[in-house]
């Protein structure tokens, strides 16, 4: 048995309701944890990897330099200090786990921790012209997976930085480092660097979504060549847990491209009523993979979808290249803007033709 495969966090608190909820939620989003609720702080052997988060007070002395560690969970932001070993109760999930898992990184020697491979369903959304709405069907497709599928997605977006970052709170971009970032650590040489906690880069949004918002100006995560990309994936597979990794993915002629829409469970085509839309749909016909292509564990799934339709002479699946079709309605009242963001209703018309896509995605071989 290696060192990490006995590493644990202790969590000792008399809010037992918070002890159970960020006990439950760490030990779901990351199977690398093994957690345990106590009643009461017994002594440890100095040779086991344990971390225990107590409930702290002024007088309480932190232990951040030796195992077993104690970190204190503090009511007091301003008081807290995370070097000190003085953590924010009420921080975000994430922010805790990365703080754990980057002092278990310091202290075992062992900053590269990462678990088996796991096993998530990559989905592709590709717009077959730009401003047809793919990033934020993507986007409102992860979230209805995760609120109302209680499904963990990871949403990756190949668009302008914008493009994206319009669907998140201020709070939300600012909570964690650009993906360039993330990017640096993953394909760095040097051993130091804490690549498979990705925590204190991860975005996640009041629903649940988790993602890399790249830096302005440039998407760091589009410039990644085949081998970088499947690289990403695979240690975000092995450090998170993800049923569903959705990708907001520009149609284009790049070959490593084509075998990323090649391995996934379901390629979304997107497109809208325009007719340069229709005639790129029709151009692109050629090039997508369609049905009758097959990979390893079998047929290849695409669905078109038709996005801000009018619907006036009713529509007809079989109109479609695949015969697998679904349409949107066009409805503005669906989005909104609050504070510099964009807020997307899914209680609305368009929130109908995205549960259908959701619905198609859960089906997907």
């Amino acid at each position: 048995m290696g060192f990490e495969d006995r590493f644990r966090i202790e969590i000792h608190s008399r809010d037992k309701e918070y002890a159970e909820a960020l006990a439950k939620i760490l030990a779901l989003r990351y199977k690398s944890l093994q957690v345990v609720l106590v009643d009461q702080l017994t002594e440890i052997d100095s040779d086991e990897a344990v971390l225990q988060l107590v409930e702290g007070n002024d007088k309480a002395t932190p232990v951040v330099d030796r195992f077993p560690a104690r970190l204190l969970l503090c009511e007091n932001e301003a008081a807290c200090d995370e070097k000190a070993g003085r953590l924010f109760k009420y921080a975000a999930v994430t922010e805790l786990a990365g703080q754990c898992l980057d002092l278990f990184g310091r202290l075992s020697g062992h900053p590269r921790f990462i678990g088996a491979r796991a096993e998530f369903r990559l989905i592709l959304f590709g717009g077959v012209a730009g401003g047809v709405g793919t990033t934020a069907l993507c986007l409102s497709v992860a979230r209805e997976l995760a609120r109302f599928h209680e499904k963990r997605v990871l949403f990756l977006s190949f668009e302008n930085p914008s493009s994206a970052a319009v669907y998140f709170t201020e709070a939300e971009a600012k909570a964690a480092a650009p993906a360039g970032d993330y990017l640096y650590y993953c394909f760095s040489n040097n051993p130091s660097h804490m690549l498979a906690y990705p925590e204190r880069f991860i975005v996640t949004d009041g629903w649940g979504i988790d993602t890399l918002l790249p830096g302005p100006g440039f998407n760091e995560i589009a410039a990644l060549e085949s081998g970088e990309f499947e690289r990403l994936l695979e240690i975000l597979g092995r450090v998170r847990r993800y049923d569903y990794i959705l990708l907001d993915l520009p149609l284009t002629g790049d070959e490593w491209k084509k075998d990323l829409i090649k391995r996934a469970a379901l390629l979304v085509t997107v497109s809208d009523q325009s007719a340069v839309s229709q005639i790129k749909r029709q151009n692109w016909a050629e090039l997508l993979p369609g049905r009758e292509e097959t990979v390893d564990d079998g047929s290849i799934d695409r669905l078109d979808v038709y996005n801000r339709w009018t619907l006036r002479d009713g529509f007809n699946a079989e109109d479609s290249e695949t015969g697998r079709a679904c349409w949107i309605a066009e409805d503005p009242e669906s989005f909104t803007v609050q504070d510099g963001h964009i807020l997307i209703d899914l209680n609305k018309a368009y929130g109908l033709g995205v549960k259908k896509i959701a619905d198609e995605l859960i089906r997907a071989k």
